[in-house]
């Protein structure tokens, strides 16, 4: 037994002495090695990420589907910003109408759930009802910019409807027109119609006595050719690509309002990117619309040629009649807005009345 205890108390000593050493090699370790090193390693860490620099990836949503040619202008936006600014910035083109359907574009926008749409800017009357009076405008887009009105919309938008305005990048000489099957002789002829409408020129339709429905465009081909409806207005550019010649016989002149085909940018996003890159932003969406308002002009021509081709016949209504018609459109446009926004609407007229 005495053995015993002489063994196990060799053994305390021996693993005593081990711990011993072992703190001390680690206190002279300590003592030895400059605490700045630790730093400097987490410093060089934390560095790395911001010069490396991440992509910032924004997704697009358009109103129309993807193969139709009234997104020339977006694309033109989209190529020029991810070519120039693809080491900062990048922007997908997601689709249109089969990714977010028309009614819910707006409020995807509003909320943040895509960063950019590109439509009539009608659609974000619930947000901010002025834009409506886009299509009411004597001024170019780009003399908008030089007047204080492009200011003024971007301002409203993000106020309103936390949103940054880039402005329109498709706007046609004239843009609506009404296509029906009845060959019309005067403006009293409308009385009574019915008609398929959108938000932007429903109340012009129902002063001149028309009954309105809202329809989608597939539902518009049927009830054509049932007689359901009697006619529709509808864009003049782009309307040869989508066939508006095949759902009617006659299309009435003149010709009324203005494109307000415009790009949005979800106001958080804007904010979310670095303050350097807004300024080229800005630059290459001025760029488009100075592309898209000439590309316009152009696709007007040919799309009115095309579906006069195709068999479409214009009427002219009677010069009286011609001037009550676009006068009527006018009032109606002008009392929207000033039921809507009655301490904007004066300063709208003045910015967008030559």
């Amino acid at each position: 037994m005495t053995k015993k205890f002489f063994m196990v108390l060799g053994m305390s000593l021996l693993v005593l002495l081990m711990v011993t050493a072992i703190g001390c090699g680690e206190t002279a370790d300590d003592a030895g090695e400059p605490e700045e090193e630790p730093a400097e390693e987490t410093e060089e860490t934390t560095e790395e990420p911001a010069e490396t620099g991440e992509v910032i990836t924004l997704e697009a949503v358009s109103y129309w589907s993807a193969h139709l040619k009234d997104n020339i202008p977006l694309h033109y936006f989209v190529d020029k910003v991810n070519e120039e600014l693809g080491d900062r910035v990048e922007i997908v083109m997601l689709g249109g109408p089969e990714v977010v359907s028309v009614p819910d574009q707006a409020e995807a926008l509003n909320t943040g759930v895509i960063d950019f749409l590109y439509f009539p800017a009608d659609f974000y009357i619930p947000y901010v009802p002025e834009i409506d009076a886009l299509k009411l405008s004597k001024v170019s887009p780009l003399e908008m910019h030089e007047n204080g009105a492009h200011e003024f919309f971007d301002q409203l938008m993000q106020e309103k409807g936390n949103a940054k305005y880039f402005g329109q990048m498709n706007v046609g000489p004239e843009w609506f027109g009404i296509y029906t099957d009845t060959k019309i002789e005067s403006i009293d002829d409308f009385n009574g119609m019915i008609f398929r409408t959108i938000p932007a020129y429903e109340a012009f339709l129902q002063k001149l006595g028309i009954e309105c429905t809202r329809l989608s465009w597939e539902e518009l081909l049927t009830a054509m050719d049932r007689g359901t409806i009697d006619g529709f207005a509808h864009s003049i550019s782009g309307g040869f690509d989508i066939g508006v010649h095949e759902a009617a016989d006659y299309l009435v002149k003149p010709f009324f309002y203005y494109g307000a085909a415009s790009l949005l940018m979800n106001l958080d996003a804007w904010n979310s990117i670095p303050d350097d890159i807004k300024p080229e932003i800005e630059r290459i969406a001025y760029e488009a619309q100075e592309y898209g308002f000439e590309w316009a002009a152009e696709e007007y021509n040919r799309s009115i040629e095309g579906m006069i081709g195709a068999g479409l016949e214009i009427i002219e209504l009677p010069p009286e009649d011609a001037e009550q018609f676009l006068v009527t459109a006018e009032e109606a446009g002008w009392e929207e807005i000033a039921a809507r926004s009655p301490e904007n609407v004066d300063r709208i007229r003045e910015l967008l009345t030559k």
